[in-house]
C-alpha cells in the first residue's frame, strides 16, 4: 500500500448556456409558498424584539433627558418650613 492514495476526480459539468438555465423552473415545489415567504422579511419574533428594543431605548432616552434637564431634586424634608423663612409673619 502506498501512503498517498488518490481518489478519482469527478469530471466537471460542462458550462450551460443561458437558454438552458432559463428553460428549467427556478423553484422546485410550490412557487406561491416561496413568494409568500419572501414577501414577509421579518418574523413575528423579530418584530416583538424590535418593539422591546424601541421601548427600552425610549425609556433610557427619557431617563437621560430627565437627568440632563430635570434639575436637582429637593425633598420636602430638606427644605425649611415656608413660615419660618418669611420675616414678619
Amino acid at each position: 500500500m502506498s501512503a498517498s492514495t488518490t481518489q478519482p476526480v469527478p469530471p466537471e459539468e460542462p458550462a450551460r448556456s443561458p437558454e438552458d438555465l432559463i428553460a428549467e423552473p427556478a423553484v422546485d415545489g410550490d412557487l406561491t409558498a416561496e413568494l409568500k415567504q419572501v414577501a414577509r422579511p421579518f418574523s413575528k419574533l423579530t418584530l416583538v424584539l424590535a418593539g422591546l428594543l424601541l421601548l427600552a431605548l425610549a425609556f433610557a432616552g427619557g431617563a437621560w433627558t430627565h437627568a440632563a434637564f430635570g434639575g436637582a431634586h429637593v425633598s420636602t424634608s430638606d427644605r425649611a418650613p415656608v413660615a419660618a423663612t418669611r420675616p414678619g409673619r
